[in-house]
């Protein structure tokens, strides 16, 4: 039998298949044993076992003595029995030994199968669906892998994975084949035989960390012959999907309009739009490598545009069941990715989003919308014209709608249609140009209540008066202008010069120099058919351009041009008389054809007829009543200038200003003579004529003749009398009644009455006395008693007027007054009077001051006539009668003095009388005494004494007192005291008179004075001799 050696026997698995032998040797060792002695040729063969006709390779043995075995092809082979073979090839090979004896016998053994595996074939290892490539990427945390060209006597398949971060452990795998190519996976990972080859598929169970792997796989044959490991496959793991990209319409695309649109909407005039798409490529080891674009759009069907990323910065667009449009897809100047499609894109509103995927195509969230509006219709040509309210040139003429006299005119702008041609409010301009200028360049208009307007603002200041072109623009929101055509307008501000109104011409008649200021100098005349003619400039050419109104609402028809003359137009209107009396307002416009106007007017009179004027006899001095006649001016109002005026009026004062009078005065005592007067128009619509201050007594007959502005005349005459002569005084005279005891003091014009009702004769001329009026009042003029005489006690001439009973202590008036029938008054008589029927209260008597020569309190003068002051206690003492009392006590006193006054003396008034020089005639004390008189009324005696002395009195002697005289001497002279005391004596009589005395003590030894005693006080007491002491030793 053939046996293999133990060693070079490596099956996978021993009791997997015990007909066959297993060895990855090439050349393993073989030997045959049991072989009968009788065996002396062996012969080994070897032949493929699937090679059915091949020659086999054989091997023969001889045996030698001693029962050993050479082979025939090695010399050097004694008594060996192994069989040195070398497989070139792997695979299973039949081998067999045939044994001959000597004689010829054959035996053959069974067959030896040997499974010869050396060479293990490299598998390899890619991610599935990925080419074999050095670098993968995997998007799974669990990737599946195929394993390809596996050896077909694999038994095991060995995966490693190792990370290429320091730290993380390597992963291995293992599967187990079975001899019938099915495959057993471990624990960690799930391999799967892929039908129709040596393939295997090979999924971990467990998720793998994201990044980067060495991936390497190896098989062991049934033989247990490993072998090599496959190539290294980079496998990048990468699970996070792309962040979400963005999709924006480029700027160069955006023609949104106005700009401050684009925060909610976004528009563009191109068909063929280009976007911005941010793709968000951050992860560098798993880029983007293709974008999809989604369109959506209104009312139609979508579209979607994909690319693919090839190379480094190409992008290739995709045609494919999913994507039906192809667009451009390439990076800018900033590297950001573009997207424009190929096809035109109609108008419409579209919905774009934008997704991507990575490289190992894992999709992005898909980007937010971005809406965009598609148009390229320009909008409807708008259209201008100024504000309607502007258009001030169509009051006049209707087509003339682009002239204004509006300094800031205003623009209504029309034709704007925001939702059908997709505008927004904001996006209309204006703009303004004068001369080709632009003045208000794109400015923005105003939208308002549905319709746009423009309204100017200190354009007039700015600019002036002239013509002006404006263009209104509308963008609309894709940024497509249309702009209006040119509207041409003009700014007049200048009004024609106001028109001129002929006062002088037509049915006018014009005062040149009226008197009156402020009036009407203006009045029409009283023609049916009434013209009045107006100038105006010769810009104003046709009647529809000048108007005229009568009171400002009664409109005259359309003049009629009469001529131009010296520039100017003369247009006459002609219309039937219908005023109503007074003043009336003529207004007349004219207006250019900017609607500028400018306006005259003025009022005219219409006058009434003329009434007769009325002559105002106001100063009719008639006693009888201001209406009686015959009408007279008395004395007073002849003397008076504007007494001596009559005035003229008319009944209707609107005449006043446009008439004139004239006045004519008539003597009816000369034979009819006659001359004019002057008459004075005054400022209160009447007229004033003056009769001649010198006009003498008599009757006159005055006429007045008034001629209005029209020549229309009127006359008025009336009757009056001058009378100038006033009457004579009356006289009041108090009647006597001291018979009866009663007594009055005073004068005439001032009485003091001691009885309580007097009586008074009054006497008057009686001849043409029309009145006489007697009236007593109290001295704050309140009436008592009023009187006024009939006509028989007037005829009388006099009248014995009896008051009423009067209070005591009250002082009266009592005035008559008499006046004539043509008012002359006499001048008022009055007479006053007091009623005092009390005691007299005495009279105060004081030496003047200044005739105070001595002691001011007392009454001492050495004034030969001092002056006296009497002071009366009351009212109406009219005398004061003064007496000197004779030093002989038994003796009556004489008077020596009557102070009188003509009315009284006031009540505390000083009256100051001297005393006359025969008075004093020796030193001595004298006694002066005065009473009071109220009419024949006396009053108590006032006593004053006074002293009267011219010489000084004499000090007769001065002595040292007896406490002072020295008990030495005798003298009397002599004193041992330091502050000695004396004794003075004046002479008998003098002693009262002294009121002050003055010791001087002076050293005789040296004459020089030592002490000065001043005395006021206590003087010759009791007569006695007055003592002194010395103060100073």
């Amino acid at each position: 039998m053939i046996k293999i050696n133990a060693e070079d026997h490596t099956p996978y698995d021993q009791d997997e298949d015990t007909d066959i032998k297993i060895t990855s040797k090439k050349n393993p060792k073989f030997t045959f044993e049991d072989i009968d002695d009788v065996v002396n040729k062996v012969t080994v063969s070897v032949s493929k076992s699937k090679e059915k006709n091949a020659d086999p390779k054989t091997i023969k043995y001889t045996k030698i003595p001693e029962g050993k075995w050479k082979n025939d092809e090695d010399d050097q082979g004694y008594n060996s029995n192994q069989i040195p073979i070398l497989f070139q090839e792997d695979g299973e090979y039949n081998m067999t030994l045939k044994a001959e004896t000597t004689g010829g016998l054959e035996a053959t053994s069974n067959r030896l199968t040997l499974g010869v595996y050396a060479g293990v074939m490299a598998p390899s290892i890619a991610v599935e669906s990925k080419d074999e490539l050095e670098e993968v990427l995997s998007g799974t945390a669990t990737p599946t892998f195929e394993i390809k060209n596996v050896d077909p006597h694999a038994r095991e398949i060995h995966i490693t994975a190792t990370p290429g971060k320091e730290g993380n452990t390597q992963k291995s795998f293992k599967g187990v084949l079975d001899k019938n190519g099915g495959i057993k996976s471990d624990e960690h990972g799930v391999f799967e035989k892929i039908t129709g080859g040596f393939s295997y598929k090979f999924k971990p169970v467990q998720n793998w960390e994201e990044g980067i792997y060495s991936i390497r796989v190896s098989v062991i044959n049934k033989a247990t012959q490993p072998s090599l490991d496959s190539s290294t496959l980079a496998l990048i793991i990468n699970t996070s999907k792309p962040a979400q990209p963005s999709i924006t319409l480029s700027d160069t695309s955006n023609t949104t309009h106005p700009t401050s649109l684009q925060e909610k909407e976004k528009w563009t005039s191109s068909r063929k739009p280009t976007f911005t798409i941010d793709l968000k490529d951050n992860n560098t080891d798993n880029p983007i490598k293709k974008v999809e674009v989604e369109v959506m759009v209104t009312g139609a069907e979508g579209k979607t545009y994909i690319a693919t990323k090839e190379g480094l910065n190409n992008w290739s667009p995709e045609i494919n069941e999913k994507s039906n449009k192809k667009g451009t897809f390439s990076l800018n100047v900033k590297n950001e990715l573009t997207f424009t499609p190929d096809d035109e894109w109609k108008k419409g509103e579209y919905s774009l989003s934008v997704k991507t995927y990575n490289s190992v195509d894992q999709p992005s969230d898909v980007s937010k919308t971005e809406v965009v509006n598609v148009n390229d219709d320009q909008p409807d040509q708008p259209k201008i014209e100024l504000a309607y309210a502007d258009q001030t040139g169509k009051e006049i003429d209707a087509s003339n709608t682009n002239i204004t006299n509006n300094p800031n005119p205003g623009f209504a702008i029309s034709n704007i249609n925001l939702e059908r041609d997709s505008i927004d409010k904001d996006a209309v301009t204006i703009t303004i140009t004068k001369e080709s200028k632009s003045i208000i360049p794109g400015a923005k208009v105003t939208y308002e209540n549905g319709g746009f307007s423009y309204n100017t603002t200190n354009f007039h200041n700015k600019h002036g008066d002239g013509e002006y072109t404006a263009t209104v623009r509308v963008t609309n929101k894709a940024g497509i202008p249309s702009d209006s055509t040119g509207f041409r307008f003009e700014i007049d501000t200048t009004a024609p010069n106001p028109p001129e109104i002929d006062w002088t011409s037509g049915s006018f008649v014009t005062m040149t120099n009226p008197t009156d200021k402020g009036v009407l100098k203006t009045v029409a005349t009283r023609e049916e058919d009434f013209v009045v003619e107006v100038k105006t400039d010769t810009e104003i050419d046709a009647p529809r351009y000048i108007t005229a109104t009568l009171n400002q609402k009664v409109p005259l028809p359309l003049p009629v041009k009469k001529e131009e003359k010296e520039g100017k137009n003369i247009w006459k209107f002609t219309f039937k008389q219908n005023f109503s009396t007074g003043k009336n307002g003529l207004s007349v416009e004219v207006k250019d054809k900017a609607g500028n106007k400018n306006t005259a007017q003025g009022d005219f009179m219409v006058l009434e007829e003329l009434p007769a004027p009325k002559i105002d006899m106001n100063h009719n001095t008639n006693a009888a009543g201001q209406t009686s006649t015959p009408y007279m001016i008395n004395k007073v109002n002849m003397v008076q200038n504007e007494k001596r005026k009559l005035n003229i009026s008319l009944d209707d004062n609107t005449l006043f200003p446009y008439v004139e009078m004239k006045a004519e005065l008539i003597s009816a005592e000369s034979s009819g003579s006659s001359y004019e007067l002057s008459i004075k128009k005054n400022p209160d619509t009447n007229w004033t004529v003056e009769i001649p201050g010198k006009q003498a007594d008599g009757k006159y007959r005055l006429k007045v003749i008034a001629t209005d502005v029209l020549k229309r005349t009127q006359e008025t005459e009336v009757d009056f009398v001058v009378d100038t002569t006033p009457p004579n005084i009356p006289e009041i005279e108090l009647v006597d009644e001291s018979e009866n005891g009663k007594s009055f003091v005073g004068n005439a014009s001032n009485l003091t009455l001691t009885y309580n009702s007097p009586q008074f004769k009054i006497t008057f001329d009686e001849e043409d006395m029309d009145s006489v009026n007697i009236k007593l009042e109290n001295s704050e003029g309140k009436p008592i008693q009023i009187k006024s005489l009939t006509e028989q006690e007037i005829s009388a001439g006099e009248y014995i007027y009896k008051t009423d009973s009067l209070n005591n202590t009250a002082d009266y008036i009592l005035t008559v007054t008499a006046t004539d029938k043509a008012g002359n008054q006499s001048p008022t008589k009055k007479q006053n009077f007091n009623i005092n029927t009390t005691d007299l209260q005495d009279v105060d008597i004081l030496l003047y001051d200044k005739d105070k020569t001595g002691d001011k309190g007392s009454n001492f003068t050495k004034n030969k006539n001092p002056t006296l002051i009497f002071r009366t206690k009351e009212e109406n003492i009219n005398k004061i009668v003064i007496y000197q009392k004779p030093q002989s006590v038994s003796a009556d006193n004489v008077m020596i003095a009557e102070l009188k006054s003509d009315g009284s003396f006031q009540k505390n008034e000083d009256q100051r009388w001297k005393i006359p020089e025969n008075i004093f005639n020796k030193e001595g004390k004298y006694i002066i005494s005065a009473r009071p008189y109220k009419g024949k009324k006396q009053g108590p005696k006032t006593e004053i004494a006074i002293d009267f002395y011219q010489n000084a009195p004499e000090v007769k002697d001065i002595q040292l007192n007896a406490a002072s005289k020295s008990t030495f001497d005798e003298s009397g002279i002599y004193t041992n005291e330091p502050t000695p005391g004396f004794l003075i004596t004046v002479p008998d009589g003098d002693e009262h008179r002294v009121w002050k005395m003055q010791v001087l003590v002076i050293k005789q030894s040296t004459e020089n004075p030592l002490e000065t005693i001043n005395i006021t006080e206590n003087i010759f007491p009791a007569n006695r001799p007055n003592s002194v002491n010395t103060q100073k030793p």
